[in-house]
This record gives structure tokens, sequence and C-alpha cells, in this order.
């Protein structure tokens, strides 16, 4: 990993602002100092001071750039900078985790039935069918709870969850696994049907074997 463009901002705040946004490209100066970051994750660290230790090891940093500003900011500039690259690397992990569990389940189309979900809350939704999914941070979804019918957004990492949570309380049967397996086959038997109505003449059985 290259550290050569790695320096403290002038002001941290300025210089990260956007980062958690869509879209974000990190600078060539933030670049080593999330590589770092996500390097001192991936040994299983997780304390700030501890993380903060391997990260200046990483990028071989002196004890000037290290001290700078102490006096008024608990860990320094290099602290401050830090902190607003954690809050970048979480929430690039996070989008991707939902990039992940979409991509899993694929794009669920209108009106899919998901069946019973139990979200963090642990409250049972039930009925739940899929309203909008064109985005996989904002899946809009409509169900059951008690007597109220109500609509609500969510994300694919959630609705994964909320599929797990109420397999292992056993209010439903399937597992995530093998409800995305279903989807899966849902899909190439209709892919399968399309082809078929697309290549057959007009008296075709399309219920039949192509």
């Amino acid at each position: 990993m290259s550290i050569s463009n790695y320096h403290l901002p002038a002001d941290p705040y300025a210089d990260w602002k956007g980062s958690e946004a869509p879209g974000y490209v990190p600078t060539a100066r933030q670049q080593p100092l999330l590589d770092a970051f996500a390097a001192a994750r991936a040994s299983g660290l997780r304390y700030t001071a501890d993380i903060a230790q391997f990260v200046s090891k990483q990028l071989c940093l002196t004890a000037e750039v290290l001290g700078r500003n102490t006096t008024n900011v608990d860990g320094g500039d290099f602290g401050h900078d830090l902190f607003y690259a954690r809050s970048c690397y979480e929430a690039m992990r996070k989008r991707q985790s939902q990039i992940d569990a979409a991509a899993v389940m694929g794009n669920l189309p209108v009106d899919l039935p998901l069946g019973v979900l139990v979200f963090n809350d642990h409250k049972r939704t039930t009925g739940v069918v899929v309203v909008d999914s064109s985005d996989p941070e904002h899946i809009r979804l409509r169900g059951t709870r008690g007597k109220l019918r109500l609509e609500f957004t969510t994300d694919a990492v959630s609705i994964k969850g909320a599929i797990e949570r109420a397999a292992s309380k056993g209010l439903r049967k399937d597992s995530f696994e093998v409800f995305v397996a279903g989807l899966a086959t849902s899909a190439s038997v209709e892919a399968d049907f399309v082809k078929c109505a697309e290549s057959a003449p007009s008296d075709c059985d399309l219920f039949a074997t192509c």
C-alpha cells in the first residue's frame, strides 16, 4: 500500500464532507487512510486506540504528525481524521452489504409475497408483499401487524435478517437460503416460459416443455 499521498488535512470536517453519501469517491489523500483502517478491521481490531496505533504504523506516521493539536482534540488532528475515515468506511461497508444482499435476492418483483417477517423490534409482520424494490436501501413493503395494515420502507439486509429471525422463531418454514433458492427457481421457470412464448407458434401449448 502506498503511503506517499497521506498527510493531515487542514480541516478534517471539510475534507470528509459528503463522504458517507452513495457514490462518494475517496481522494488520493483519504484512500491510504481508508486502506489502513480496513486492514485494521480485517485483523480483528475494534477499539479506537488499537486501530489508531495500527493505522499509524501502517502509514509510518511521525511523532510530529501524531502530536499535532493533541491539546485541543482527543487524539489530535490524526484522531479527528481517523474518526471521519471510520464513518466513511462504515457507510461504504453498509452500502455494499445492501448491494450484496440485493444481488443474492435479485430484483424482487412487485407483489412478490415475502411471508412472515420479524424485524429487530421482534414484532411479527405477516402477509408481507413487495411494493417497490428499485433501491436496495429503500425497499417498500406492505404487511399486517395485528389488525393494522401498513406500508413501510426497509432495506435488503433488514429483509434478510427478518426472514432469518422469523425462521429461528418457527414462524416460517424456509430459511433465507431456501427463500433465495425459491426465487432463483421461479426466475428460471419464468424465463423458460417467456422463451417458449416468444419462439412458439400461436397454437403452442405454453405449459408443455419446449
